[in-house]
Formats: C-alpha cells, sequence, structure tokens
C-alpha cells in the first residue's frame, strides 16, 4: 500500500522507521503494487477515482 499511499520520501521514512523489509521483501511489495494498480486500472472504466489510484501507483512503481 505504501505505493498507493506515499510519496517517494515518505516510502523511504516508512521503510526505515519499519527496519525489517529487506531488498528482497521490499521487491516483492513493489511487484504486488504493481499487479493492485493493473487491477485498479483494468477495471475502473466507470470509477475515476479508482482510475486516478490505479495510475498513481503504477507511475509510483515504475519511477
Amino acid at each position: 500500500m505504501a505505493w498507493m499511499l506515499f510519496t517517494a520520501q515518505q516510502r523511504a521514512v516508512l521503510r526505515r522507521a519499519y527496519g525489517r523489509a529487506d531488498d528482497a521483501t521490499w521487491e516483492r511489495a513493489r511487484g504486488w503494487a504493481l499487479a493492485l494498480s493493473l487491477v485498479f486500472l483494468s477495471h475502473s472504466a466507470d470509477n475515476p477515482l479508482m482510475h486516478d489510484i490505479g495510475e498513481r501507483a503504477f507511475r509510483a512503481v515504475l519511477a
């Protein structure tokens, strides 16, 4: 959810504060965020809010 809710700077703060997420765990979380963003985008034809959330997360994951 970090990619859907936070900026890059906020995600970095979250990761440091949590402290237990190694690189592999962080990359898996990023993969889940990508998958979720694609679900949001593919099911948002009649829901602009869902589309915006999906697009924001998609762009954050790829940045």
